[in-house]
């Protein structure tokens, strides 16, 4: 019975001296699982880099940059910003308080806070490099920044991604995501903005409704032509016959010129003028081609005159 009771105690105490040591000992790391979420965490940080930038609203301008003598958007030109380097920045209206000539770089850089690496910061121009007398560069190429658009930016190592040789623009722009007002943000460049467009929709009807045309600019409607010929016959009450170099031309009337042939005799030169529609030739205007037959009343409907 003793060596029974003993043989039960030692194997209890075996068995509670197991269960303590699995509990005690640390749990296994996954190895894929662990770089995966690492590697989530670095891109998280890299892609949402520009939302949680320190903006410089300074102004400050880098020494050396030259003022754009004529930029496709001037000072105080009203624009519409079209990239996302911030956030509410994309579709924010803006004003450009800076134009600039020179090149322009996208770079990605370590920053000297010890923060994380960030990747195509858009945009560093030339004059903002501690070896701004050895560019332009080139993707690919080592360079010191002094820039301060953002803590850790200034003195950093970067290497050039994207290079432009072009207008950049400095702002103040309202973002789409808040009502504060963000100043001299720097850079854009132009094929990131566009004019605003001026909102006509409330004009009144009397602006927008056209003018209807008088008989002395029947031009903006038809193309008129002038001739002279001789003046045969009345065929009917809007048309008549006209000898143009020994040939009949039928010709038809408006209202207007039907009462010019009150003054006209048959076979008496005249000079006309005329446009076409359809098929058809209309005068709109004749009159005696001559200077010793005028009448004090005669065109009081007409302004157009002919030359002799």
């Amino acid at each position: 019975m003793k060596r029974a009771y003993l043989s039960i105690t030692v194997t209890s105490m075996l068995l509670l001296l197991g269960a303590c040591g699995v509990n005690n000992l640390p749990p296994v790391e996954d190895e894929n699982t662990s770089d995966t979420q690492t590697e989530v965490e670095e891109n998280q940080v890299v892609e949402n880099d520009h939302d949680e930038m320190e903006h410089d609203e300074s102004g400050e301008i880098p020494a050396g940059l030259t003022t754009a003598a004529d930029p496709e958007f001037p000072i105080g030109t009203e624009v519409i910003l079209h990239t996302d380097h911030m956030e509410g920045m994309n579709g924010a209206e803006a004003i450009v308080v800076g134009a600039f000539d020179t090149v322009v770089y996208s770079v990605s850089y370590t920053p000297t806070d010890g923060s994380d690496p960030v990747e195509e910061h858009k945009w560093v121009v030339q004059e903002e490099l501690r070896e701004a007398t050895e560019g332009p560069f080139k993707p690919g190429d080592e360079v010191t920044l002094e820039a301060k658009h953002m803590a850790g930016m200034e003195g950093a190592k970067a290497t050039i991604d994207q290079v432009e040789d072009t207008t950049v623009y400095m702002v103040d722009y309202t973002p789409t995501s808040s009502n504060e007002i963000v100043r001299n943000h720097k850079w854009v460049i132009e094929d990131e903005i566009s004019p605003q467009v001026e909102d006509n929709s409330e004009e009144s009807a009397d602006e927008q409704e056209p003018e209807s045309p008088s008989l002395e600019d029947s031009e903006s409607i038809f193309t008129t032509y002038t001739g002279r010929g001789i003046y045969k016959n009345q065929n009917s009450a809007d048309q008549i016959t006209v000898e143009i170099d020994g040939q009949d031309r039928e010709f038809y009337l408006t209202r207007e010129a039907q009462s010019d042939l009150e003054y006209l005799y048959e076979d008496e030169e005249v000079a006309f003028s005329y446009y076409k529609e359809e098929d058809e030739n209309i005068i709109d205007y004749i009159e005696p081609d001559s200077f010793n037959r005028r009448f004090p009343h005669h065109n009081h409907h007409h302004n157009r005159r002919f030359n002799r």
